[in-house]
């Protein structure tokens, strides 16, 4: 009867030590129960630059000085650099904004290739001469699809004060630092290549779990002209900065850059930001660039935002390189490349999924952009 009770009291000892085991691990991290709850993923930290797709800037409004940045995840969930070791608690996750202050600050000498010579270029170039993001309202576009990464959002949600907007409605204000910010949930999905109508839903329609490529894009220019009692730093993101991030990037630039074709747009995507490799920015020739089916997005965008211009759909051997160079003859200083003439479409309806529910402030209204809450 002893040895029984004893073999009951061992046997409950040991389940309630595999239970808190299991609990604390499943509770340390990203909910999976491994041996490194962070997984891959690598902290935003000057440290890791040539291991992610790291800030870079892709763009800046003269009048507003707006600047509009792509990146990679912006949290911190190590304690260190790389991606393995060090993984921290989740609930001490928490936003990069250290990391992209200081990424930024030494990357703050870089103007991307398709702004050199440019009154563009000379203004960001004395902007970030003394650039610190305290000086900047910090909005966050996550473009994180909801499948699987719901809860890296929230970690985004938390440090936002939990005020976000959902696709292109009214951004709330909320606070990053104390300071005012604003959060956007701006979920976009994709279809294979050739699968355009397809494509054209996911470009023009929200539905319950995406929103329209379209109407982002529209938000980020709005926002880029949207001027108030601080300068807009724009970030944009993915989980690794490179599918959903590379075909918004591809889509912005090939429809705000009139010389800019589908197929440089890829290239400086790839290259973030220039038209050539650099060690120094990208990690090897292969660089960073995004999947076939956020291209064929950007591409079907592009298409219908211009008419059907040539430049959305001119297979890459119509691009014109020097002898014996990666860079594009287009660029400043160099041989001029035939000037593409952009044609502005009719401006398309987009329709919103009405099983959407709302978010305080209401539908995105960009000709209420300028009202202090925006």
């Amino acid at each position: 009867m002893k040895f029984r009770n004893t073999l009951i009291i061992l046997a409950c000892i040991f389940l309630l030590a595999g239970f808190v085991t299991a609990e604390e691990t499943a509770l340390s991290g990203d909910g999976i129960v491994s041996s490194d709850s962070c997984g891959s993923m690598f902290n935003l930290m000057e440290a890791n630059r040539l291991s992610i797709p790291g800030p870079s800037i892709v763009d800046i409004n003269e009048e507003s000085g707006n600047i509009l940045v792509r990146g990679p995840l912006p949290l911190l969930v190590r304690d260190g650099s790389g991606n393995s070791g060090g993984c921290r608690p989740q609930s001490k996750w928490e936003f990069a904004y250290d990391g992209i202050n200081e990424m930024l600050k030494q990357d703050k000498d870089f103007v991307p290739d398709y702004l050199k010579g440019s009154g563009k270029g000379s203004k960001l170039t004395v902007q970030l001469r003394n650039f610190d993001l305290k000086d900047y309202k910090v909005i966050d576009i996550s473009l994180l699809n909801t499948d699987g990464n719901s809860y890296l959002f929230e970690i985004e949600n938390k440090s936002f004060g939990g005020m976000p907007a959902r696709c292109s409605m009214n951004i709330p204000e909320g606070s990053l630092r104390g300071q005012p910010a604003g959060l956007v949930q701006s979920p976009v999905a994709s279809c294979a290549p050739g699968q355009d109508e397809c494509i054209r839903q996911q470009m023009l329609k929200d539905s319950p779990t995406s929103c329209s490529y379209a109407n982002l894009i529209s938000q980020i220019n709005t926002l880029m002209k949207t001027k108030g009692d601080k300068k807009l730093l724009i970030y944009y993101h993915c989980r690794h900065g490179m599918d959903r991030t590379g075909g918004v990037s591809i889509g912005y630039l090939s429809t705000a850059f009139p010389s800019i074709s589908i197929e440089d747009a890829i290239t400086f995507d790839k290259y973030l930001g220039n038209d050539h490799f650099d060690p120094n920015r990208v990690r090897d020739k292969a660089g960073w660039h995004s999947n076939d089916d956020m291209t064929a997005l950007a591409r079907m965008y592009c298409n219908v935002t211009t008419n059907y211009n040539p430049k959305c759909w001119a297979p890459e051997p119509t691009r014109i390189n020097l002898p014996g160079s990666e860079v594009h003859s287009h660029l400043p200083g160099q041989d001029v490349a035939p000037v593409v003439t952009y044609v502005p479409a009719p401006v398309h309806t987009i329709e919103p999924s009405p099983v959407q529910t709302p978010v305080p402030g209401g539908r995105y209204d960009p000709t209420k952009s300028g009202v202090p809450n925006f």
